[in-house]
């Protein structure tokens, strides 16, 4: 009775809100909540774009674009701008005799050699919500077929690889089995940049597989900077997450039930496909979204094993957020687009792993 109690108060007290999960919900605002609120807030966002107004001693003014405006940073490190007018006028007419000021309101003074004033106003302009991010969206769905098929070629490569491993795994001893899953493990300890840069020195042309070939006279096989060689990337850095959910789900298979099926007359094949592998389904659809999801929005292995020859999803995003283009709109937009399929696609798996309890009686 007080063994009982004491239980239904520790229930009680997981089920109220502590002190100790202010970290966690923390924790979850700041790396998960933010993150998507801004990825939500660009990808529907319009950036104002700066419109420059010039007002000449003569009371004029005149609007002039971007590409008009040339600033140029000085060995002294002072800023001369040069602006050029509709009539090809530029300003100042002696770039070597300007000053350039740059006040606190974005207004520029440039002063020419013949004294001739002209002030340049910058106001940003046009900004707010719009759609239009995801216009440049649609432009990159050949990137998004690419990614989502190598990311569905390498799932079900790695679930062909890790069902076997993990089926045999599990029918060891414990012994065997610490060991077999310490060798899965080991390559994971180590940076998942160096452990793709040593595939770039196996696959390239001179590496180390071409060399062991050479040995038996067969010719150079050209992997590296291609797709194939994008998927074996894939297959090594996400083969792990798709054996340990298997192996955790089918070494609780009571053997038993195994059992009691050959009783019934069941044969190896039978066994298996109507009591082992129903049984091993969650273990599956664990897999197949953990190996999946990375394997789609990654971008190091695409960049160091396809030489930029086969962009996915992470090298049009990192490209938007770090590379020459720096459009956080529509980097923004690409990644909320990803997110929402990936969703949809785990909502499915969730879905469908809802009903595999009862897959054993059929």
């Amino acid at each position: 009775m007080q063994n009982n109690r004491a239980a239904s108060k520790f229930r009680t007290a997981l089920s109220k809100p502590s002190a100790l999960s202010a970290p966690y919900v923390g924790w979850l605002a700041v790396f998960v909540v933010a993150p998507i609120l801004l990825v939500v807030v660009y990808a529907f966002s319009k950036v104002p774009s700066p419109v420059y107004y010039l007002t000449r001693e003569t009371g004029i003014v005149e609007t002039v674009t971007r590409e008009t405006v040339n600033a140029e940073l000085q060995a002294d490190d002072s800023l001369i701008i040069t602006v050029t007018t509709e009539d090809g006028i530029a300003y100042p007419e002696s770039p070597e005799n300007a000053i350039s000021l740059l006040s606190q309101d974005n207004t520029v003074l440039v002063v020419s050699r013949a004294d001739a004033t002209v002030v340049m106003t910058v106001r940003f302009e046009g900004g707010g919500f719009t759609f239009d991010n995801f216009g440049g969206v649609w432009k990159s769905a050949p990137v998004f077929l690419r990614s989502f098929w190598l990311a569905f070629i390498s799932t079900v490569i790695c679930l062909v690889l890790g069902y076997p491993l993990a089926y045999i795994l599990a029918r060891e001893t414990r012994g065997i089995q610490r060991a077999m899953n310490m060798l899965i493990m080991l390559p994971m300890w180590m940076n998942f940049l160096l452990r793709t840069y040593a595939w770039m020195s196996i696959l390239e042309n001179t590496g180390l597989l071409n060399r062991f070939l050479s040995i038996f006279g067969i010719a150079p096989l050209h992997i590296i900077n291609t797709q194939t060689a994008v998927v074996i990337g894939m297959v090594y850095n996400f083969l792990p997450f798709m054996v340990l959910p298997l192996y955790s789900v089918i070494v609780k298979i009571d053997r038993h039930v195994i059992e009691a099926a050959q009783d019934l007359g069941a044969g190896a094949g039978q066994v298996f496909r109507r009591v082992i592998f129903p049984l091993s389904l969650p273990g599956v659809l664990s897999g197949v979204t953990m190996v999946f999801v990375p394997a789609v929005s990654t971008f190091a292995i695409s960049k160091l094993l396809g030489g930029g020859m086969s962009n996915l999803l992470g090298d049009l995003i990192e490209r938007n957020f770090r590379g020459n283009a720096y459009n956080l709109e529509l980097g923004s937009a690409i990644a909320l687009v990803m997110m929402v399929v990936v969703m949809v696609f785990m909502y499915f798996v969730n879905r469908f792993g809802d009903g595999t309890e009862g897959a054993v009686m059929m």
